[in-house]
This record gives structure tokens, C-alpha cells and sequence, in this order.
């Protein structure tokens, strides 16, 4: 697993295409990973997606969240679902499915773990309602380890909004292991189960409320449900240390790297920082 993570975010950094070239040739080396290696590969990359590297500078931060896109596509697309990545870059949500019977826009989130004090605006729950458009619903696909825990804004605007719905990245293994073990309409029977419960939920902003209503309808329909959402196999553990032993090694060295920095060489890094040459030459344009 972690070989495959290292070999993918190697492809981000060292990307030389535009972010839409870069995009369709991932979706096409994805595509072809998914064929040949099969579910686990599926299972290991919506595990990737939950933690975003600490030392991705901006572009590749865009790269790293249209890769994510693309495997919560491709993942929908795994189900039996019509499935394809948007290529709006603002204002609107990054995935739009459609079945037979519903459809629905997602937006994949991945954050740093060094990244504190998320708000509403982070998750976009109140957005995704705008941005369905003329789909029945919409999703919000969250890393579990950094959704909130008690009570939130982003709980009750799920609920009060009747068509948006908060998933987890562990929801969707969940369905990927429910779809090899029985079928992949079961999974979807499930995914469409849970997006209607959203209509029917009490109004209020905990946490525990919310996850016991959405955890309940995918327990209702499977038995193996609560396994496949609370059971973290050892390589999956495996991985989230080592993300976080990556994330320290790097704040570690740029700690030393800074430490040795001369006085002029610290005070160039700190205008890089803070852009001021490219403020003073925008400014000058004028």
C-alpha cells in the first residue's frame, strides 16, 4: 500500500502537464490500475485520499485534489454508476453521477494533518445544495479523523437542506466491500437508502446524532455493514503512521533547514513568503 502511495504522489510533484491534461492522463492510468489490480487497489487509494501530504506546494495541492476527485469518480463508476469528473474549476461541485432511479453531485475534501480549526466554510455543505442543480442529491466525502466530533454547523445544514449528505471515505470502502460480497446494486441500494435518510433525520448539530442515523441505514442492509465501517484492517493503520511520521520528518527538517540559515538568506526566505516582489510588481503595472 504504501509503495503505491509514494509511487502517486511522486507523479503529483514531478508533473510537468496543465492541471486538465494532468487530469485526464491520471484518470487514464487509474483506469487501468483498477482493471488489472482490482478492488484493493480501489480500497487503498479511497484510504490515500483522507490525508493530503504536508509538503505539496500550491499546484500540486490542486493536482493531489483532482486526484482524489478522480477516484471518488472512478470508485462511483466501480458501482455501476455513470460517473465523471466536472471540469468547472470553482463554484461548482467536482462529480456528477446519475443512475436510473437518482442522481447526485459529490466533492471529495482532503485535508493536512497539520491542519487546525476547520469551519463550515472548509466542507461546503451549504454550497453542495446550491450547486446540485437539477440532480436529486448531493454528497460531501470527508476524511472520518477530521470531520467534527460533537456539534457542528455542517450537521445541521445536512440535515435542514433535505438533499445534501455527509460521507466518509470509510463509508465508501463500506460499499465497495458490500458490492464484492453481495452485489453492487445492493451498494447502491444502500447509497440511495442513506441519501434519502437525510429527508427524515431530527433537526439538530451533533455528531453522534447524524453518524448513528447514517451508520443505522447501512447496518440495516447489511450485516457485515459495521465490520466494513469500524474494523481498520493492520495495513490501513500501517498507513495512517505513515503519513504521520512523513508529515513530522518534513516539519522536522524545514526546522533545521531554517536553523541554518544566514540572516540574509532567512530574510529572503521571508519575502518569498510573503509574495512582497510580486505584490510590488503587480502594484507597479498599474
Amino acid at each position: 500500500m504504501v509503495k503505491n502511495y509514494q509511487e502517486w504522489i511522486e507523479r503529483i510533484k514531478t508533473n510537468k502537464l496543465s492541471l486538465s491534461d494532468a487530469t485526464t492522463s491520471f484518470q487514464t492510468q487509474l483506469q487501468v490500475e483498477f482493471e488489472s489490480k482490482g478492488i484493493e487497489t480501489i480500497l487503498n487509494h479511497l484510504n490515500f485520499c483522507e490525508q493530503m501530504p504536508e509538503d505539496l506546494n500550491s499546484k500540486q495541492e490542486k493536482l493531489f485534489a483532482k486526484y482524489t476527485d478522480i477516484i471518488l469518480s472512478q470508485t462511483f463508476s466501480f458501482l455501476g454508476l455513470n460517473s465523471y469528473v466536472l471540469t468547472e474549476r470553482s463554484n461548482a461541485a467536482d462529480v456528477k453521477v446519475s443512475t436510473t432511479t437518482f442522481s447526485f453531485v459529490a466533492d471529495a475534501k482532503t485535508f493536512r494533518l497539520s491542519r487546525t480549526a476547520k469551519n463550515e466554510k472548509d466542507f461546503k455543505v451549504s454550497q453542495m445544495n446550491q450547486w446540485k442543480g437539477d440532480c436529486d442529491y448531493a454528497i460531501v466525502v470527508c476524511p472520518d479523523k477530521q470531520l467534527p466530533t460533537q456539534q457542528s454547523q455542517i450537521y445541521e445544514q445536512s440535515i435542514t437542506s433535505k438533499k445534501v449528505c455527509i460521507l466518509t471515505y470509510s463509508h465508501l470502502r463500506a460499499l465497495v466491500r458490500i458490492s464484492e460480497i453481495e452485489t453492487k446494486e445492493k451498494a447502491v441500494l444502500i447509497l440511495h437508502e442513506v441519501l434519502k435518510k437525510i429527508s427524515t433525520m431530527p433537526e439538530n448539530s451533533s455528531a453522534k446524532n447524524y453518524w448513528f442515523h447514517i451508520d443505522s441505514t447501512f447496518k440495516s442492509y447489511s450485516r457485515e455493514a459495521e465490520e466494513f465501517l469500524y474494523q481498520r484492517i493492520q495495513d490501513e493503520i500501517c498507513f495512517d503512521q505513515h503519513v504521520k511520521k512523513e508529515g513530522l520528518n518534513y516539519y522536522v527538517n524545514e526546522a533545521k533547514r531554517i536553523n541554518s540559515l544566514s540572516k540574509s538568506e532567512l530574510i529572503a526566505e521571508v519575502k518569498k513568503m510573503r509574495g512582497l516582489e510580486n505584490k510590488i510588481n503587480t502594484i507597479n503595472l498599474w
